[in-house]
């Protein structure tokens, strides 16, 4: 299904910042899993002496091709794209009163298990590849995709590392869309 679609990290270098020639890309072996599930985005660089630092996301999941096919079910029995024509600028409050009023508990069981991590890799600088250090180095405070971590962007000062991220909401309620 997925199989042979991933992403991956690349690497250009520039000499004037505008225009960039690709050196390499490379797929991290974030999971024994191929494809989609071993795909890692938003890379962050920090280069101490000779050894290049990077942070990432990833995807964490249990999920298997039998539960795609759900999900999609799932999803297309909500007709959402319906619910969708109904909106209006002045009617957004009654559009997400209708969405939150939609059962997704089956939905969100199947992605319980179902985040983006950030995960740690290192480079000596001269060896082909990438090694993985741990493929989940920062997590949510759950397992769930409302909890996921996401777009690392990592400073170090000194000897203190500093990294700012994106973070869902734990849990999706009313009140989370509301405020």
């Amino acid at each position: 299904y997925l199989d042979g679609t991933a992403a991956v990290i690349g690497y250009a270098t520039s000499s004037d910042g505008v225009t960039w020639a690709e050196q390499y890309y490379q797929v991290l072996p974030v999971s024994s899993d191929i494809g989609a599930w071993s795909s890692v985005a938003n890379p962050s660089v920090v280069k101490t002496g000779s050894t290049y630092e990077m942070w990432y996301t990833n995807v964490e999941t249990d999920l298997v091709e039998a539960n795609i096919y759900t999900l999609a079910s799932e999803i297309e029995e909500l007709d959402i794209v319906a619910l969708w024509d109904t909106l209006t600028t002045d009617g957004i409050v009654d559009f997400i009163v209708d969405l939150v009023d939609l059962n997704i508990d089956d939905i969100k069981a199947l992605l319980d298990a179902t985040s983006t991590v950030i995960g740690y890799a290192t480079w000596d600088g001269v060896s082909a590849s990438w090694t993985v250090q741990n493929s989940q180095d920062l997590g949510g405070s759950s397992g769930s995709p409302w909890s996921s971590v996401a777009a690392p962007s990592v400073v170090k000062t000194g000897t203190t590392y500093e990294m700012w991220y994106t973070e869902g909401i734990d849990d999706l309620t009313w009140q989370n869309l509301l405020d």
